[in-house]
């Protein structure tokens, strides 16, 4: 639950305490031949409760069974195309990676949240890329009504 005290001359809440908004998908999502493709799967979601500006974050951890392969994160809403990569990483052969961001961003009420995550295709020689343990995560700052 969280908790917000009301300002009446900005018609505003500010969040001051209380849990996030957290989707934890564990299991793996794995994909070799074309980079750049977003993973299929179920991938983290959450629809945001109230217009505002929230504080995102997301992660996963990640392996490669090639060396030197780069890792995007990417935030869809509402469906669209990731149209930011939130961070890009790389690993060495079969060594896990564990990658997070977070960023400070603006949604409406009912956006849908999804990250979605790919090999990058400027960086992503052959093999097969693996997530697993998958998350999104928001907190809000200051909501209006």
């Amino acid at each position: 639950v969280s908790q917000s005290r009301y300002h009446e001359t900005n018609n505003e809440w500010n969040f001051i305490g209380g849990a996030a908004h957290v989707h934890f998908v564990p299991g793996t999502v794995s994909k070799s031949g074309t980079p750049g493709t977003v993973f299929s799967g179920t991938e983290p979601s959450i629809t945001v409760p109230v217009t505002g500006t929230y504080i995102l974050s997301g992660g996963a951890e990640m392996k490669s069974t090639a060396n030197n392969t780069g890792f995007n994160l990417g935030l869809s809403v509402n469906g669209s195309a990731p149209t930011a990569t939130l961070s890009s990483y790389s690993s060495e052969q079969d060594h896990p990676v564990s990658v997070n961001t977070t960023y400070k961003i603006n949604f409406n009420k009912n956006d849908i949240l999804t990250i979605q995550y790919r090999k990058d295709p400027n960086h992503a020689p052959a093999g097969t890329a693996s997530f697993y343990n998958r998350w999104i995560r928001i907190e809000p700052v200051k909501v209006t009504t």
